[in-house]
């Protein structure tokens, strides 16, 4: 507003007035014009190494842990991504970390396995840590039970496998152990032929691993051979059958025990004779809590899931 005796004196004027109706205004910003002249991705930032369990139990928490080293030549702060399946609960996916040129950084995650995995299978978890300049990949494998099993060896014997070379008269006898405990384990075997022992052997099984080992007998005879084995929670008999003929069947059974359940015979077609050496294989499987049950094949069932 401004006084002057005429109009033509006033520097400024404004008039204000109030409209009949109210009035709509608003802003329009349009999409920006963004031409790409060149880019590079990051490269050289860190060295990473990561370590996660391999063997995990269904409904247990564990830990992750991550060890990072700047060697950009530049204190650098970095974003750090763990991708894992929705069947795993963790604390603060996503982190960022100051790290000061040359120095290294440790980071941990928390985490827990949500799945339900029956007895005879179990769960394989591809996972990732992201960083900028590169994806770092691991393994988590999930089984039934919890983690007191990792305090204890668990031997099982999965398979028995009688080699018979009859030009060279030497019978081989191979058997299969997994440990599924923590601890190491050993399995404590005997072979007998009509009532009589031939000899004993003790081998050691490693934790959380499958171990073959074998003895060579000389001048076998046809007839039944018996083997007593005793590791970590169990104790079965078995008696392998050799053949007089290669066109005869070789048999692998389980031996009767006081106090353990009968077991199921299995019998095997020998293969035809050509060359030295002719494999017969036979399987065995543990039941628990009743005795060893042998058949022919053995699988365990495996389900692979990705992050």
């Amino acid at each position: 507003l401004s006084e002057a005796n005429d109009a033509n004196e006033l520097k400024d004027l404004r008039i204000m007035t109030k409209s009949r109706n109210s009035l709509q205004t608003g802003i329009y910003l349009g999409e920006p014009e963004i031409e790409i002249n060149s880019y590079e991705k990051f490269s050289s930032l860190a060295d990473v190494s990561i370590y996660a369990p391999e063997k995990v139990y269904s409904r247990s928490a564990f830990g992750i842990n991550a060890t990072i080293r700047n060697i950009s030549g530049k204190r650098i702060m970095v974003p750090i991504g763990l991708a894992m399946h929705d069947d795993f609960e963790v604390e603060g996916k996503e982190r960022i970390a100051l790290i000061e040129n040359g120095a290294e950084k440790e980071i941990s995650w928390s985490a827990k396995n949500n799945s339900d995995v029956a007895e005879d299978r179990y769960f394989s978890y591809d996972s990732y840590l992201d960083l900028p300049d590169q994806n770092k990949d691991f393994k988590v494998n999930v089984y039934a039970g919890d983690s007191a099993a990792e305090n204890k060896a668990e031997i099982s014997i999965s398979n028995i496998f009688p080699r018979i070379n009859y030009e060279s008269r030497v019978l081989e006898i191979i058997i299969e152990a997994v440990n599924k405990g923590g601890l190491e384990g050993t399995v404590d075997w005997e072979i007998y032929y009509g009532g009589e022992k031939i000899n004993s052997y003790l081998n050691r099984v490693p934790p959380n691993s499958t171990l073959n080992f074998s003895q060579k007998m000389g001048n076998f005879k046809t007839g039944t051979y018996s083997l007593v084995l005793k590791a970590d929670g169990f104790e079965g008999e078995y008696s392998v059958t050799v053949p007089e003929k290669p066109e005869e069947k070789v048999v692998v059974k389980e031996e009767t025990k006081t106090g353990n359940g009968a077991g199921n015979a299995g019998t095997g077609d020998l293969p035809s004779f050509a060359g030295d050496d002719i494999l017969l294989y036979a399987a065995a499987g543990i039941a628990a809590g009743i005795g060893i049950i042998v058949a022919l094949a053995f699988a365990l069932k495996i389900f692979s899931k990705g992050p």
